[in-house]
């Protein structure tokens, strides 16, 4: 089976899967893992084709495992996931309404900060993958203001259940 054939068979799977409620396991961050980095090894061709051919549905999918792979990111301390979040937006491509994606930017961004990494250069690591469109986003999201890319800005904040982060409604 090829990259591109895998890819598509992750994303059918993130795309019958339910992201309404909080995963009990693991299985949907992993499988969104597994989908972004896949989406960065395919040609460019590939890549440009799979964010056509994705629906609506499907984007903000992505968008909602972006911000479980968030909490990933702080609860683990890897930035594997910070990585795989901002190639779920870049498979998404800012397709709908920029301001949904830059929703679930902030939580990437929260955790990239909060796990000591900068998300300026998190975001140049996926830049390469990127269509012009989403480069042009993700650029202009890493030029805003920090006081704008507060949590709180979105009525989100995080609590620490166990000692496990979880993203919650303010």
């Amino acid at each position: 089976m090829s990259k591109r054939e895998t890819l598509d068979q992750m994303l059918g799977w993130l795309d019958a899967a339910s992201t309404r409620f909080r995963p009990k396991d693991s299985g949907l961050v992993d499988r969104g893992l597994q989908a972004a980095e896949l989406y960065a090894e395919v040609s460019s061709e590939d890549r440009c084709s799979v964010s056509k051919e994705i629906s609506a549905q499907l984007g903000r999918k992505l968008l909602s495992v972006s911000g479980f792979m968030a909490e990933k990111a702080i609860n683990s301390n890897e930035g594997k996931w910070v990585r795989g979040a901002l190639l779920l937006h870049l498979i998404n491509d800012f397709r709908d309404d920029y301001r949904d994606n830059f929703r679930y930017l902030v939580l990437v961004n929260y955790a990239s900060n909060k796990i000591g990494l900068s998300m300026g250069d998190m975001i140049d690591s996926v830049i390469p993958f990127a269509s012009n469109r989403s480069r042009d986003f993700l650029r202009d999201f890493s030029k805003r203001d920090d006081k704008l890319n507060e949590l709180a800005c979105f009525g989100v904040r995080e609590d620490v259940v166990d000692g496990m982060s979880k993203f919650v409604p303010s």
